[in-house]
Parts: structure tokens; C-alpha cells; sequence
């Protein structure tokens, strides 16, 4: 049984979500503070991107090489991610992820 938090979640996660786009998400910090919740709560914390842009900007601005221009972050006026199917994923992946760390049937 996997015990660091980002690989079991991880694991789950992969059958759950082929990839769609190429490449992975590099690793990015999930805020300042993000960390010190699960540790001082004394529970394992992982931080996960669900994504939630439009494909077709997406996938132009990578072709284009002008993802970092094209392509608003979340803290910008114009970051609008799609209403669908990013509610649906992000609560697929809650799910998956909380099902990583529960007992399975007819455990204890």
C-alpha cells in the first residue's frame, strides 16, 4: 500500500483521467499556506490542478508557443474556466481522491 499522499492520490487518479493533453502541468506550489493545513491537522494533503479552460484556446496557444500570453491564469480578469465539465471533474476527483484513502469493502 502506497503511504506518501501525492502517489496514492496519483494512482487512483491515472485510470480515473487518461490524459487528454500533451504533457503534464509542471509542478507548481498549491499556495503558501496549503501545506501547513494537513500538518497541523495531522492528516496527509495533496494539492491536484483539475484544469477547466477552454481546449481549443489551450491547445492553439501551445501549437502557437504562446501559452504563457494566450492563456489567462487564475488570477487574471479574464481567467473563465468553462462551467463544463470543469464542476463535474473537480468533483469526480474529490471522489477518487477520498476513495484512495478510505477502507475498501469488507476491510477494517
Amino acid at each position: 500500500m502506497l503511504t506518501r499522499p501525492t502517489e496514492r492520490v496519483e494512482t487512483a487518479f491515472r485510470p480515473h483521467f487518461p490524459p487528454r493533453l500533451p504533457g503534464q502541468a509542471p509542478l507548481v506550489p498549491g499556495s503558501e499556506d496549503f501545506g501547513e493545513f494537513g500538518a497541523a491537522a495531522g492528516v496527509p494533503s495533496v494539492f491536484w490542478l483539475v484544469g477547466g479552460l477552454a481546449e481549443r484556446m489551450v491547445l492553439d496557444a501551445m501549437a502557437a508557443g504562446r501559452f504563457e500570453s494566450d492563456v489567462p491564469s487564475n488570477h487574471s480578469a479574464a481567467f473563465a474556466p468553462v462551467p463544463r465539465p470543469t464542476s463535474r471533474t473537480g468533483v469526480e476527483a474529490l471522489v477518487v481522491a477520498a476513495l484512495a484513502w478510505l477502507p475498501g469493502p469488507g476491510t477494517a
